[in-house]
């Protein structure tokens, strides 16, 4: 399988990431990007084995720590449009040096918040800050893309999305070895279990800002970015942007729902503190690592990526149903099996980066090959949206119904997700500009 639309021949023919797939500064551009999506995601996930306990040391209830939760993909959202849209209409390394700065200082603030007045929503706002500033994975999604051939686009996107599990992995392990910490730098400066992870966010993150700004080298000249500015998708292109939004619409929805209730759930049905929900989420993690690592094999790209997405799917609504606690109709407990939920979170950890790493590959082929950063960031956002709407609801519901009412509707609508995928089928294919034969 080859181009064979000549405006893209010279993209064709670079050889695959990985392989000396693009020149030396361009593929370093391409690690550094990995990088910065590795340090977005452990930013996300470090505070969450203490944020819970946090969010109680400083006043605030269940329900407003699933706010702060969903603030950071408030933040999200409201970036990742924004700086999709900065980057392709300005030099990616602008954007990403700007929103790198913004995440390392709100992380920096997130540690404050206990010696300024309401803390718990100035926990809220720099969360915020955090999000918005994550924002950038847009930026290095489009960069990813633009900077990989088609034959290595899913291998490319999968060590992209492996960068994500595998921050998203470290960041409970690393906040499970932190909340052994307590000590004071100073009379201010007060470093413990619920402020240690903001602090070394926040530093190697200013240290990623400088990194990026020293070797980070553009892939478009100033012309090209400005030819982007008229580029509109068409109506043919809208329907494939639109199912591929909501199916990792979906995708994240599992995920910020499992990652949201679980310290609840543990602390509910076995008493699990800190140090003992980030070791049992660095496990679900490490499952999840070698996902990705498989999905990002060369073999992988002998199968389809629409039907390992279904795959993946149907893994997560099994792991979904599993970590229910039966009252009604089969058998009344109250108490949920520590076997069968250890099997159904695994279940997630493997269904989880199955979806997102071929989601990934879809979206990047169904775009048109050059500048995708404004609609990396529209998935972003969607993505954004279900880590904001998905922590909501996992408190509302677990507190309303429990388990039963939490992950049944979860599973319906991963359920619905794979239904969507067998109904555009067809829909979701390489943009034609591609041009690749025998893709069907």
């Amino acid at each position: 399988k080859k181009y064979t639309s000549q405006k893209y021949e010279k993209e064709a023919l670079l050889p695959p990431i990985g392989e000396e797939a693009v020149e030396k500064p361009r593929k370093s551009s391409v690690l550094l990007v990995v990088l910065v999506v590795f340090l977005q995601s452990v930013g996300f996930t470090v505070v969450l084995p203490s944020m819970r306990y946090y969010i109680d040391d400083l006043g605030g209830t269940f329900l407003m720590y699933g706010f702060v939760v969903a603030s950071y993909s408030v933040g999200q959202f409201l970036g990742s449009p924004v700086f999709g849209y900065w980057s392709v209409h300005r030099p990616v390394r602008e954007a990403l040096v700007v929103s790198l700065l913004i995440t390392s200082a709100a992380n920096v603030v997130y540690s404050f918040v206990g010696y300024m007045p309401q803390p718990v929503w100035m926990c809220l706002i720099a969360r915020f800050f955090v999000g918005f500033g994550a924002g950038n994975v847009a930026v290095c999604r489009a960069y990813a893309s633009e900077a990989t051939d088609f034959h290595n686009k899913a291998s490319t996107m999968a060590k992209l999305s492996g960068s994500q599990g595998i921050g998203f992995v470290l960041g409970p392990g690393i906040g499970f070895l932190l909340s052994f910490i307590n000590f004071k730098i100073g009379p201010v400066v007060d470093v413990n279990q619920y402020t240690a992870p903001g602090y070394i966010s926040g530093f190697i993150g200013f240290l990623a800002t400088l990194v990026v700004f020293i070797k980070f080298k553009e892939i478009r000249t100033h012309e090209e970015r400005q030819e982007a500015s008229t580029e509109k998708p068409t109506h043919s292109e809208l329907v494939p942007i639109v199912v591929s939004i909501f199916l990792f619409f979906v995708v994240i929805s599992v995920f910020a729902v499992f990652e949201t209730v679980t310290t609840q759930l543990t602390l509910d049905q076995y008493g699990w503190n800190v140090s003992a929900n980030g070791l049992f989420l660095l496990g679900v993690g490490v499952v999840s690592v070698a996902v990705f690592i498989v999905a990002s094999m060369p073999f992988v790209k002998k199968h389809q990526d629409r039907h390992l997405l279904i795959i993946g799917f149907i893994i997560q609504t099994v792991g979904l149903v599993l970590i229910v606690v039966w009252q009604w109709p089969f058998w009344h407990h109250t108490h949920l099996n520590l076997a069968q939920f250890i099997v159904g979170a695994v279940l997630i950890g493997i269904g989880y980066p199955l979806s997102s790493s071929f989601m990934y590959a879809i979206y990047s082929k169904v775009l048109n090959p050059r500048f995708q950063g404004t609609k990396m960031g529209w998935l972003t956002a969607g993505g954004s949206l279900a880590r904001m709407l998905g922590p909501l609801w996992a408190t509302f519901a677990y507190n309303t119904g429990g388990t039963e009412l939490l992950f049944l509707s979860t599973a319906g609508l991963v359920m619905l997700a794979t239904l969507v995928t067998i109904i555009f089928y067809r829909k979701l294919v390489p943009h034609p500009d591609y041009n690749v034969a025998a893709i069907t």
